[in-house]
């Protein structure tokens, strides 16, 4: 079983690739935001696709999208979630999303309603240089590994039925 999960931005996407349930790599897709040749997402879609590429994942696991303070950012961000499942499509890739409330549940991480984006960002943080004894991973790569560890505990560890032939 690999997975590549992912939470994406427009900006810096943090991606983590896990085989046999296990951490395997993870990284930050960073992108120019000062390059206005192409939009922000189509140029972050490029590099995603070639990650999946590279890793050849059974399935991808994407942080769904939410309410942002920006129209504009919520529009690039959707745009963005659409081409990489139709990506996924095309490359008979299961393709998932998963909100962000549902894998933090799913984890037990330690937050609360109301809590600020930074907090909630430092807790997956501190959480995965906890389990993994990493230190300076950034806060997109902590979040796409708790969002890949949330999928691995909900769907596999559960044994519920998945068929990846």
């Amino acid at each position: 079983m690999k997975i590549l999960s992912l939470d994406q931005s427009t900006v810096a996407t943090g991606w983590a690739y896990f085989s046999s349930n296990s951490l395997v790599q993870h990284g930050v897709i960073h992108i120019n935001s000062k390059n206005k040749a192409l939009p922000k997402w189509i140029m972050m879609m490029n590099d995603i696709c070639n990650l999946i590429d590279a890793y050849c994942p059974n399935i991808v696991i994407i942080e769904d999208t939410i309410m942002q303070k920006s129209t504009n950012t919520l529009k690039e961000l959707t745009r963005l979630q659409g081409a990489l499942i139709w990506y996924c499509f095309l490359k008979k890739i299961e393709v998932t999303t998963m909100y962000p409330s549902h894998w933090r549940k799913v984890i037990d991480l330690p937050v609360k309603r109301g809590m600020k984006r930074v907090e909630l960002k430092s807790i997956a943080k501190e959480f995965v240089e906890t389990i993994y004894g990493q230190q300076c991973i950034t806060d997109d790569e902590s979040d796409a590994i708790c969002i890949g560890m949330a999928y691995i505990k909900e769907y596999l560890q559960e044994n519920k039925e998945i068929n990846y032939e």
